[in-house]
């Protein structure tokens, strides 16, 4: 029975993950700026070193909104430094721009996507996006779905022209639709983009544009694209992980039974053992020798019993003291 605990255990460590810590973290995962026309501004980030002292290099995307103050930072250990990101749409027409911030350590990288939304100074016609949760990460061939909402705040019908794109970090799209709709007060509807099969993977940006004469208004999602053997290994991790708990609920359901039988061939060998119990009185004074060596014999078959773990501790010496006692008056006779 302990070897099954035991097994059960081990299969379960086998199949548990233990997470380390990274030697760095910021304090600024994501920066997300909606602003308007020709505007500059700056957005500090806080880099924290969780190990012994090394030296941070910082790379920005070569997409022309984006610079820093500085490319390189050496951290103390458990120490914290700021630097500037800075922003400037200057020369930009309305839309949404993406690119990201690389910080490189010793031993680990990462990455901050920048996204930048661009409206007009005066916005009548505007628009929101929303992606549940499980479309946040999908796969190449796999659809995105997106809810749109769109507000015209002109009281009246307007031609609107909305344009969907997805882009990559470096603001290179890899798909993009139009279309054109009549809404007087607000409309929602959810469309569905299919990601081409070649798409790298990696984080990309969908937004949606709404545009109604010299009124931009714009909206944006950040979300991930896995790579396809992602998805295979993911099948096959579950299809292991089914079996692996198929195999445990298997194990505990069988430790549960064996334990009830067990629990029951234990009173039922108790029961057998205490009938074996000879009545003295039955015993005739011719017979007395071999009643004794039945006993003897009944006495041995008990101890093995009891070594086996047929019957349990009290049985045993209950039903020990018994024969020797039976084995003690028969004696007498002789």
């Amino acid at each position: 029975m302990k070897k099954i605990y035991l097994f059960t255990f081990i299969l379960i460590l086998v199949f548990s993950t233990l997470v380390s810590g990274e030697s760095f973290n910021v304090d600024t995962p994501i920066i997300k700026l909606s602003v308007k026309e020709n505007v500059a501004l700056t957005n500090p980030i806080t880099i924290i070193n969780n190990e012994n002292r090394q030296t941070f290099h910082i790379n920005y995307s070569s997409t022309g909104f984006i610079s820093t103050d500085t490319e390189l930072l050496t951290l103390g250990e458990y120490e914290k430094k700021n630097f500037a990101v800075n922003i400037n749409n200057q020369g930009y027409s309305p839309g949404v721009y993406a690119g990201q911030i690389q910080i490189t350590g010793e031993k680990d990288s990462l990455t901050i996507p920048v996204i930048l939304e661009m409206e007009t100074k005066d916005v009548f016609v505007d628009v929101s996006s929303q992606i549940t949760p499980k479309f946040l990460k999908i796969f190449p061939k796999e659809s995105l779905v997106v809810d749109i909402g769109i507000y015209n705040s002109g009281g009246r019908d307007s031609e609107i022209i909305l344009e969907y794109s997805i882009i990559n970090l470096n603001t290179e799209s890899i798909l993009s639709e139009t279309e054109s709709l009549s809404i007087k007060d607000q409309i929602k509807l959810t469309k569905s983009f299919l990601i081409p099969k070649n798409t790298a993977p990696g984080d990309y940006v969908f937004f949606a544009v709404a545009k109604q004469k010299d009124s931009v208004g714009v909206s944006s999602l950040l979300f991930e694209i896995s790579p396809l053997e992602e998805k295979v290994n993911q099948r096959i991790m579950n299809y292991y992980l089914y079996i692996v708990a198929g195999i445990i609920i298997t194990l505990l359901i069988s430790v549960v039974l064996f334990n009830h039988y067990w629990d029951k061939k234990i009173m039922r060998n108790t029961k057998y053992w205490r009938e074996k119990i000879i009545d003295i009185k039955k015993i005739k004074f011719s017979d007395t020798n071999k009643a004794i060596k039945k006993l003897e014999y009944q006495k041995s078959l008990l101890e093995r019993a009891y070594k086996e773990k047929y019957i349990k501790s009290t049985s045993y010496k209950e039903g020990k003291k018994k024969i020797n006692e039976l084995i003690k008056r028969l004696k007498k006779r002789l």
